[in-house]
Order: structure tokens, then C-alpha cells, then sequence
């Protein structure tokens, strides 16, 4: 029912394959999320985003990624707490 190409539909798992199916997930997105904030900061940081004609970095997300104004602005702050961590 809610198979996608690299995980398999959870149906009919016992509680315990769930728990670590939703483990394996959560890791998962965390890592997708620390790998788009980098990516988000490197295009921040060189001006990437105007290579194709993009005026801000929110732009270019939202277009590329089909990203909210929410979303972008939430990556785009995290890439700055992470660039003024170094």
C-alpha cells in the first residue's frame, strides 16, 4: 500500500520491525536534512543561486525543490547558525 522504490510496505510488520523501521527512517532524514542545510549554505555562500538567474537563495529552492517559503527560510537560518559555528 505505501511501498515507494527503496522501502518496502510496512504492512503486516509486528511492532518491533516497526519501531525499527521508523528508526532506520528517522536517521535517514536526519542525515538528507544536515546534507541539504550544507548544500543550502555552499550555494549561500558562493552565489550559486545565480547561475541560472535566481535573485536570492530562497528563490532557488523554492524553484528547484519545490520548497514552501517555510521550508527555505528554515534551511537557509540553520546553514547560518552552522556557517557562524566555524
Amino acid at each position: 500500500m505505501y511501498a515507494t522504490e527503496h522501502w518496502s510496505d510496512p504492512s503486516g510488520m509486528s511492532p518491533l520491525e516497526l519501531a525499527a523501521r521508523f528508526a532506520e527512517l528517522e536517521r535517514a532524514r536526519r542525515e538528507v536534512e544536515a546534507a541539504l542545510v550544507a548544500v543550502v549554505g555552499e550555494v549561500q555562500r558562493s552565489g550559486a543561486h545565480r547561475a541560472d538567474g535566481h535573485a536570492s537563495v530562497s528563490g532557488w529552492v523554492k524553484a528547484l525543490g519545490r520548497w514552501s517559503a517555510a521550508e527555505a527560510c528554515q534551511h537557509r537560518q540553520v546553514a547560518d547558525l552552522a556557517a557562524a559555528d566555524d
